[in-house]
């Protein structure tokens, strides 16, 4: 009673709420899980920036799954036409994926950091 956790594996004391995760070897801080698409733990210091990488790969996909239905939907010969005459709208979702997937590299760059 009043004793410190310890934890066996780093052989040193942990905080309270902190738990050792056998793929990054080490006691993690209020650890939620090991997540394996940014092979890291998600704990208290970066809880926060999982949320939002999660969030913005899913406003990411939304935003490509809009913008390129309309080349799934049927269309007439003349819309069809007007879509491959103008590549705006297809260059828009190119610039936008480019801009965004740096980001979301970047982001995971910095959560493995972490």
């Amino acid at each position: 009673a009043g004793s410190k956790p310890f934890c066996e594996t780093c052989q040193c004391e942990k905080p309270e709420r902190a738990h050792h995760c056998r793929v990054c070897n080490r006691c993690v801080l209020k650890m939620d899980h090991h997540c394996p698409w940014i092979n890291n733990c998600v704990g208290h210091y970066n809880q926060k920036y999982f949320i939002l990488f999660i969030w913005y790969t899913v406003l990411l996909g939304l935003y490509n799954t809009i913008t390129l239905s309309s080349w799934a939907y049927p269309m007439s010969d003349e819309q069809q036409q007007a879509i491959m005459k103008d590549w705006t709208q297809v260059w828009t979702n190119v610039f936008v994926s480019g801009l965004c997937s740096p980001h979301l590299v970047v982001f995971r760059v910095h959560l493995c950091v972490l």
